[in-house]
């Protein structure tokens, strides 16, 4: 794990570092108000949307809490892992690769996501 920690506020902050994704970055994670600011571009239309959207927000909240030494990586991803694969098995679907999930990190990297 890094030692120099850089908690993005600003989406103005983070473009030139991406692609960003919290499974990929041992020194940068989001705040929760700009989680919610991004949220805010990208509206839910239905509950399996929701359930994408809430998985996000927790992923983004655990990864800022292990960076910061407040819960071993471990544990953070026995517990995205859960989730994931509750969501698979409810949807028989891929969480990562849902429409939702895709926008919001388009919009954190300014575009470019997974290409």
């Amino acid at each position: 794990m890094s030692s120099f920690i850089r908690t993005i506020d600003d989406l103005n902050k983070l473009y030139g570092i991406a692609p960003y994704h919290p499974d990929d970055s041992d020194s940068i994670c989001l705040t929760d108000e700009l989680v919610q600011q991004i949220l805010q571009e990208t509206p839910v239309h239905n509950q399996r949307e929701q359930q994408v959207i809430d998985f996000i927000c927790l992923h983004e909240k655990l990864h800022r809490k292990v960076l910061y030494g407040q819960i071993a990586k471990e544990n953070a991803d026995k517990i995205i892992d859960k989730l994931s694969d509750d969501f698979g098995k409810q949807y028989d679907a891929w969480i990562h690769l849902e429409d939702i999930y895709n926008r919001f990190y388009l919009i954190i990297n300014g575009g470019k996501w997974r290409q």
